[in-house]
């Protein structure tokens, strides 16, 4: 069995730049910056999940302007239309939050409700951006248009 030599470190620090500013402990204070762009966000976007449900994607800056509460009436127009309105009665959806982006919301919508309807478009796994307007508490979602400026 081989003995195991003792480590010992002979390398010398580097004395400190006469440029640089250590604090009390030692330690230089050196400024981190963000490595790449930040990407721009769509209001509003949607994909298919793995178990086919629709996942709508709203922004922090479409919460904060358009979602006043948790819960919304979620309506489905032969024009490829989604409407969303305050909730009322018994069919309310609920806007979770979305954990991989603070402020973002996501509101899921299940494969069974979505086989009923005619006119739904196709969609894949990629997320895409979506047309939306607002007006009079109502937001209606366009999946036939993409947004202007998002891919």
């Amino acid at each position: 069995m081989a003995k195991a030599k003792a480590a010992t470190s002979t390398s010398k620090t580097p004395a400190p730049s006469p440029d640089t500013d250590n604090g009390p402990d030692g330690f230089t204070a050196v400024p981190i910056r963000r490595a790449g762009p930040s990407r721009a966000m769509p209001p509003v976007s949607a994909a298919l999940n793995v178990k086919g449900d629709l996942v709508l994607v709203f922004s922090p800056a479409f919460m904060a302007e358009h979602v006043s509460q948790a819960e919304v009436q979620v309506s489905w127009s032969p024009a490829r239309l989604l409407r969303l309105a305050a909730a009322t009665g018994s069919g309310a959806r609920k806007i979770r939050s979305r954990p991989s982006c603070p402020g973002a919301g996501e509101l899921r919508l299940s494969a069974l409700s979505l086989a009923d309807l005619e006119n739904f478009p196709a969609l894949d796994r990629k997320r895409r951006a979506l047309g939306m307007s607002a007006a009079d508490g109502t937001v209606l979602i366009d999946f036939a248009a993409e947004a202007d400026g998002h891919a």
